[in-house]
Protein backbone atom coordinates (compact mmCIF):
# COMPACT_ATOMS: atom_id res chain seq x y z
CA UNK A 1 0.00 0.00 0.00
CA UNK A 2 1.30 3.11 -0.87
CA UNK A 3 1.65 5.96 1.62
CA UNK A 4 -1.29 8.19 2.00
CA UNK A 5 0.93 11.41 0.30
CA UNK A 6 0.35 9.30 -2.90
CA UNK A 7 -3.01 9.04 -2.20
CA UNK A 8 -5.23 10.64 -4.62
CA UNK A 9 -7.75 13.72 -4.09
CA UNK A 10 -10.69 10.85 -4.57
CA UNK A 11 -9.01 8.68 -2.64
CA UNK A 12 -8.64 11.22 0.67
CA UNK A 13 -12.18 12.25 0.21
CA UNK A 14 -13.06 8.79 0.52
CA UNK A 15 -10.87 9.32 3.97
CA UNK A 16 -12.14 12.12 4.98
CA UNK A 17 -15.92 10.55 4.47
CA UNK A 18 -14.73 7.59 6.64
CA UNK A 19 -14.02 10.23 9.31
CA UNK A 20 -17.08 11.75 9.20
CA UNK A 21 -19.26 8.39 9.81
CA UNK A 22 -16.96 8.08 12.77
CA UNK A 23 -17.87 11.22 14.40
CA UNK A 24 -21.30 10.67 13.23
CA UNK A 25 -21.70 7.26 14.99
CA UNK A 26 -20.22 8.82 18.22
CA UNK A 27 -23.02 11.57 17.96
CA UNK A 28 -25.85 9.11 17.17
CA UNK A 29 -25.22 6.75 19.93
CA UNK A 30 -25.58 10.14 22.16
CA UNK A 31 -28.81 10.73 20.76
CA UNK A 32 -30.53 7.44 20.24
CA UNK A 33 -29.39 6.36 23.92
CA UNK A 34 -32.46 6.46 25.60
CA UNK A 35 -34.41 4.75 21.96
CA UNK A 36 -31.91 1.59 21.68
CA UNK A 37 -33.63 -0.24 24.31
CA UNK A 38 -36.90 0.99 22.37
CA UNK A 39 -37.20 0.40 18.74
CA UNK A 40 -35.05 -1.73 16.52
CA UNK A 41 -35.05 1.04 13.69
CA UNK A 42 -32.82 3.15 16.26
CA UNK A 43 -29.57 0.58 15.64
CA UNK A 44 -29.82 1.10 12.08
CA UNK A 45 -27.75 3.72 11.27
CA UNK A 46 -25.30 2.75 14.10
CA UNK A 47 -25.21 -0.87 12.59
CA UNK A 48 -24.79 0.71 8.49
CA UNK A 49 -21.45 3.03 9.84
CA UNK A 50 -20.04 -0.22 11.70
CA UNK A 51 -19.78 -2.33 8.87
CA UNK A 52 -19.27 0.82 6.29
CA UNK A 53 -15.95 1.65 8.65
CA UNK A 54 -14.93 -1.96 8.04
CA UNK A 55 -15.56 -1.37 4.34
CA UNK A 56 -14.23 1.18 3.74
CA UNK A 57 -10.77 0.81 5.64
CA UNK A 58 -10.79 -2.64 2.90
CA UNK A 59 -12.31 -0.36 0.06
CA UNK A 60 -9.31 2.03 0.52
CA UNK A 61 -6.66 -0.28 1.19
CA UNK A 62 -8.09 -2.40 -2.27
CA UNK A 63 -8.78 1.51 -3.79
CA UNK A 64 -7.11 0.74 -7.36
CA UNK A 65 -8.58 -3.22 -7.28
CA UNK A 66 -12.42 -4.00 -6.40
CA UNK A 67 -12.80 -1.30 -3.39
CA UNK A 68 -13.77 1.61 -5.17
CA UNK A 69 -16.87 -1.40 -5.98
CA UNK A 70 -17.13 -2.41 -2.24
CA UNK A 71 -16.96 1.59 -1.32
CA UNK A 72 -19.88 2.58 -4.01
CA UNK A 73 -22.16 -0.20 -3.21
CA UNK A 74 -21.73 1.10 0.58
CA UNK A 75 -22.23 4.85 -0.36
CA UNK A 76 -25.36 3.55 -2.05
CA UNK A 77 -26.62 1.64 1.24
CA UNK A 78 -25.97 5.03 2.72
CA UNK A 79 -28.83 7.05 0.56
CA UNK A 80 -31.05 4.07 1.59
CA UNK A 81 -29.71 4.81 5.34
CA UNK A 82 -30.65 8.55 5.21
CA UNK A 83 -34.19 8.34 3.62
CA UNK A 84 -35.21 5.32 6.12
CA UNK A 85 -33.84 8.02 8.80
CA UNK A 86 -35.92 10.47 7.51
CA UNK A 87 -39.47 8.84 7.22
CA UNK A 88 -38.85 7.23 10.96
CA UNK A 89 -37.78 10.53 12.15
CA UNK A 90 -40.65 12.23 10.22
CA UNK A 91 -43.25 9.39 11.59
CA UNK A 92 -43.89 8.52 7.78
CA UNK A 93 -44.51 11.87 6.87
CA UNK A 94 -41.58 13.92 6.07
CA UNK A 95 -43.01 16.16 3.27
CA UNK A 96 -45.19 17.52 6.18
CA UNK A 97 -42.34 17.47 8.34
CA UNK A 98 -40.56 19.14 6.01
CA UNK A 99 -43.25 22.17 5.74
CA UNK A 100 -42.99 22.06 9.77
CA UNK A 101 -39.65 22.54 9.83
CA UNK A 102 -39.72 25.45 7.16
CA UNK A 103 -41.51 27.41 9.35
CA UNK A 104 -38.28 27.92 11.65
CA UNK A 105 -37.56 30.97 9.32
CA UNK A 106 -40.88 32.66 9.89
CA UNK A 107 -40.78 32.27 14.15
CA UNK A 108 -39.39 34.72 16.19
CA UNK A 109 -36.04 34.34 17.28
CA UNK A 110 -35.71 32.60 21.00
CA UNK A 111 -39.39 31.34 20.40
CA UNK A 112 -39.93 27.76 19.71
CA UNK A 113 -42.46 28.17 17.53
CA UNK A 114 -45.07 26.11 19.70
CA UNK A 115 -43.26 22.84 19.56
CA UNK A 116 -41.59 21.88 22.85
CA UNK A 117 -37.82 21.39 22.11
CA UNK A 118 -36.90 17.54 22.55
CA UNK A 119 -40.27 16.33 22.26
CA UNK A 120 -39.24 15.18 18.61
CA UNK A 121 -36.51 13.55 16.89
CA UNK A 122 -34.82 16.26 14.18
CA UNK A 123 -36.78 15.17 11.07
CA UNK A 124 -33.98 16.30 8.33
CA UNK A 125 -30.93 14.96 10.67
CA UNK A 126 -30.82 11.53 8.52
CA UNK A 127 -29.80 13.64 5.32
CA UNK A 128 -26.60 13.73 6.44
CA UNK A 129 -26.52 10.34 5.72
CA UNK A 130 -27.46 11.46 1.89
CA UNK A 131 -25.03 13.79 1.73
CA UNK A 132 -22.11 12.31 2.98
CA UNK A 133 -23.20 9.21 0.33
CA UNK A 134 -23.85 11.37 -2.61
CA UNK A 135 -20.51 12.82 -1.99
CA UNK A 136 -18.63 9.16 -1.70
CA UNK A 137 -20.21 8.05 -4.92
CA UNK A 138 -18.79 10.70 -6.80
CA UNK A 139 -15.17 10.20 -5.47
CA UNK A 140 -15.54 6.36 -6.29
CA UNK A 141 -17.29 6.96 -9.61
CA UNK A 142 -14.91 6.81 -12.61
CA UNK A 143 -16.90 9.61 -14.33
CA UNK A 144 -14.94 12.04 -11.62
CA UNK A 145 -11.64 10.36 -11.13
CA UNK A 146 -8.89 12.59 -11.39
CA UNK A 147 -6.28 12.77 -13.83
CA UNK A 148 -3.87 10.54 -11.02
CA UNK A 149 -6.39 7.82 -10.33
CA UNK A 150 -6.46 7.62 -14.07
CA UNK A 151 -2.63 6.50 -14.04
CA UNK A 152 -3.03 4.77 -11.15
CA UNK A 153 -5.56 2.55 -12.91
CA UNK A 154 -3.95 2.40 -16.31
CA UNK A 155 -6.75 4.42 -17.68
CA UNK A 156 -6.69 7.50 -19.60
CA UNK A 157 -3.57 8.70 -21.50
CA UNK A 158 -1.69 10.77 -18.60
CA UNK A 159 -0.75 13.45 -21.08
CA UNK A 160 -1.48 16.05 -18.39
CA UNK A 161 1.72 13.87 -16.35
CA UNK A 162 3.79 14.32 -19.53
CA UNK A 163 3.06 17.56 -20.19
CA UNK A 164 4.07 18.49 -16.34
CA UNK A 165 7.40 16.09 -16.36
CA UNK A 166 5.89 13.70 -13.79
Amino acid sequence: MKSILSWSLNRILVLALLGGFASLMIDIRWEHRVELARQWETWIPLVYIGLMLIAGVVGLYQWNGWGRRVLQVGFSLCLIVGVLGVWFHSKGDPIGNFRLVLTGWTVPLGSNGGIKIGSAPPEMAPLAFVGLGLIGLLCCSRRFLCESNLKEIGGGTGEAWNQQGT
